[in-house]
């Protein structure tokens, strides 16, 4: 009964102040249907719950789940029309609290839905990274070591 009185009081708020969302308003809201898992060897200091390419805010984060050896798993989506930028030589990095894109290698394959990308807890670790892979097929060292880092964190 209280359920009731709670929806009306909510239809009658609504229709006398009336709704400030217009249809051009709804149409705009992003959307949001693939989902993807950044794992970090160590924790990263994300304080913001944006994914950013160029400082364009690309997608959003779901939740970050520690697993086994201080590792971190970090779900997130992106925009739909941004999937096009999720190909498997993407990476992403921490910068000022954010998690960030980024590539390595030349180019990729589009990323199914559910693959587990590899993260940077800074700069400094993905050049490393870079430098150390640069004989090897970057992106597949990078969808390899995700992989690992995944199976050792959900152990």
């Amino acid at each position: 009964m209280k359920r009731f009185f709670f929806v009306a009081a909510l239809i009658l708020i609504t229709l006398t102040t009336g709704c400030s969302m217009s249809l051009e308003d709804v149409k705009n809201v992003p959307v949001f249907t693939k989902t993807y898992y950044v794992v970090f060897e160590d924790k990263p200091e994300i304080v913001n719950e944006g994914v950013f390419a160029n400082n364009f805010e690309i997608g959003r984060i779901s939740s970050q789940k520690p697993g086994s050896e201080d590792m971190v798993i970090v779900t997130m989506s992106v925009q739909n029309e941004n999937n096009h930028l999720m190909t498997d030589n993407v990476i992403f990095y921490v910068s000022d609290g954010r998690l960030t894109y980024d590539t390595v290698g030349d180019s990729g394959n589009p990323l199914q839905e559910g693959a587990k990308i590899l993260g940077f807890t800074g700069k400094t670790g993905l050049y490393w990274f870079k430098t150390k892979n640069k004989i090897k097929n970057i992106s597949g060292a990078a969808i390899d070591k995700a992989q690992e880092l995944y199976d050792r964190a959900v152990k």
